[in-house]
């Protein structure tokens, strides 16, 4: 197994199956994805790990969403913003509040993706594409504390273990959800649900 998949699994618990990344799939994104991923979905395809927290995700079937936040959304670091609003930026890992993490081989860069604050992080790898460097940093992402992608409360309170408590888990087509659906306002425990991802978001980008 891949090390830092290894890793992952070691550190945050069993794989939760997610759909199978076909062979055409894989070798459809080869040379748009960065290798190490590409390997990550020939061994677990789009699974989730640490209990739901997060997922590996199809861009054939995220690409439109991140799409749709793009041009709504703030982008945090002023070093970011000439690459940021110039895609195309491909999602390859989602939490379950729907934060999207995408690569862009255009731009060598790596952004974030928050719905609900619709905020824009991330660096911009093009140096370390042309050093030869062509997984920048995404393995990083994966192995990082659970604290990374989970979301907080109004009180600057962590959300995730209440909800998974609460709800059980998300699958890898839906997530937690503020219902109604708003953006920028106040984020309560009590008002989140599990939904299904694609329509959950799309309410989201309309707002």
């Amino acid at each position: 197994m891949e090390p830092f998949l290894e890793f992952l699994i070691d550190k945050q618990g069993p794989v939760l199956r997610g759909p199978d990344a076909s062979p055409a799939k894989i070798e459809a994104w080869r040379g748009k994805m960065p290798e190490l991923i590409l390997t990550w979905w020939q061994e677990v395809g789009f699974a989730g790990f640490a209990e739901g927290l997060i997922w590996l995700t199809d861009p054939d079937e995220w690409t439109d969403i991140a799409a749709d936040f793009i041009p709504i959304c703030q982008v945090l670091s002023p070093a970011l913003e000439p690459v940021a609003h110039n895609g195309p930026y491909y999602p390859w890992l989602r939490t379950a509040f729907g934060e999207m993490f995408c690569w862009s081989p255009v731009h060598g860069a790596a952004i974030r993706i928050d719905p609900i604050t619709r905020l824009i992080s991330g660096r911009d790898y093009a140096r370390d594409v042309a050093d030869g460097q062509p997984d920048n940093g995404l393995d990083a992402i994966i192995v990082s504390d659970r604290s990374r992608f989970d979301t907080i409360d109004e009180h600057e309170k962590p959300l995730f273990r209440r909800l998974l408590k609460r709800l059980g888990p998300v699958a890898s087509d839906t997530m937690y959800a503020l219902t109604p659906a708003a953006a920028g306002g106040p984020v309560i425990e009590s008002n989140f649900s599990i939904e299904p991802a694609e329509a959950q978001l799309a309410v989201l980008a309309s707002l």
